[in-house]
């Protein structure tokens, strides 16, 4: 018989479906089970500002003509209790007859309560550890707890660590492939940022290509504490058609009215941000790209620099990295990573790695920060 675990992995996988569309909210995913173990209604939130997981599953199964009231619901997080852009779907889970609710996560965020009020009206309320689900909703739970976005670090590198040749040299270190696997990456991004010196050094678009589903409308970020980004960059000269930040030292973004006027007038958003330690507060920028404009997961492509920065300040959520089967073998070569500097290996920054897989030869791993792990 399949068991609560297979239930909440299948509501895992039909929340998934909904990535780069329901952003802010949550990715959710539901399945509805009667007393028998059939699966007779699944769903999930297929659009920000639609209804949610639960109504979709809750119609699907009315569709295949059947009755929910009796039934068990699987949902991959806490049902919302508010009216907002749609009813409560605690509401309609009571009135549909649902006996059971199997849940994976509590909802932090102010719709939160859905299990309380599911158990005041005699539903019975079971929470079931997933990691699947777990990780389909990290991002909106880490930016409802901590007001930043769930910052992904993604790089491509050969066997022996180098990202580039001693002359900056980068293409192509991984397969088309894995470069493509990148597109469909950043086609479900809010934001994907990058530093000034990849800006200088590589003059990169930033946006998906060759992808069958663009499912954001990303913004591209270039943390440029000086504001030395080129005028006649291409990010800059395609911001009209694609949004564009700059974050620039608040201090040089007043002290530069002239300057910072091209750069409006061209299209580009120029976000003064206070300056820390001769560089930007990461922190507070993080958290400005999540209040302003609702950044939900945000990539980094990036060199060495503004990553160490990154990690440094425990900013960093998840790692992605392309390995190719290359060696360089050059103790001159760049690095993915500067500036950390540890005394012992004790003093590394330790990763677990979640998952792996072959894309053409290359090998695509993903990490988490230690701290970031306790739902693997």
């Amino acid at each position: 018989m399949i068991g609560d675990l297979d239930m909440m992995n299948r509501a895992a996988r039909l929340g998934a479906r909904g990535i780069g569309r329901v952003e802010p909210n949550p990715l959710v995913g539901c399945v509805i089970v009667n007393s028998d173990g059939e699966v007779i209604g699944q769903g999930w939130h297929r659009q920000f500002g639609q209804p949610h997981a639960e109504i979709h599953a809750l119609e699907d199964c009315r569709k295949r003509g059947h009755n929910p009231r009796g039934s068990t619901m699987y949902i991959t997080l806490e049902p919302c209790n508010h009216t907002g852009k749609t009813p409560p779907c605690t509401e309609a889970i009571i009135e549909a007859g649902v006996v059971r609710c199997v849940i994976a996560r509590p909802d932090p965020s102010p719709a939160g309560g859905g299990a309380k009020r599911l158990g005041e009206a005699r539903i019975v309320v079971d929470w079931i550890d997933c990691p699947r689900a777990a990780r389909l909703t990290d991002s909106f739970v880490h930016r409802i707890t901590t007001k930043r976005p769930w910052v992904i670090v993604k790089w491509a590198q050969t066997l022996d660590g180098a990202i580039a040749t001693r002359d900056g040299k980068s293409r192509w270190v991984s397969n088309a492939s894995s470069r493509a696997a990148v597109h469909r990456l950043r086609a479900r991004m809010d934001i994907v940022m990058t530093g000034v010196g990849t800006v200088l050094s590589d003059d990169p678009m930033l946006t998906p290509r060759n992808t069958r589903r663009i499912s954001r409308q990303l913004r591209r970020v270039i943390v440029d504490p000086s504001l030395i980004t080129p005028i006649e960059a291409q990010i800059v000269r395609t911001a009209h058609d694609v949004p564009t930040t700059i974050a620039v030292d608040a201090t040089v973004a007043a002290s530069h009215a002239p300057l910072v006027e091209q750069f409006e007038d061209r299209g580009v958003e120029i976000l003064p941000i206070t300056p820390l330690m001769g560089d930007l507060d990461l922190t507070e920028l993080m958290e400005t790209l999540s209040e302003l404009h609702h950044a939900t997961r945000l990539l980094v492509e990036a060199g060495g620099g503004l990553v160490g920065k990154l990690l440094r300040a425990q900013l960093v959520d998840e790692l992605i990295t392309y390995t190719a089967p290359k060696v360089l073998g050059d103790a001159e070569s760049i690095g993915p990573v500067r500036g950390l500097n540890p005394k012992s290996m004790d003093a590394a920054i330790a990763l677990q790695l979640i998952r792996t897989r072959s894309i053409g030869g290359d090998i695509e791993a993903i990490y988490r920060p230690m701290r970031e792990v306790e739902h693997v």
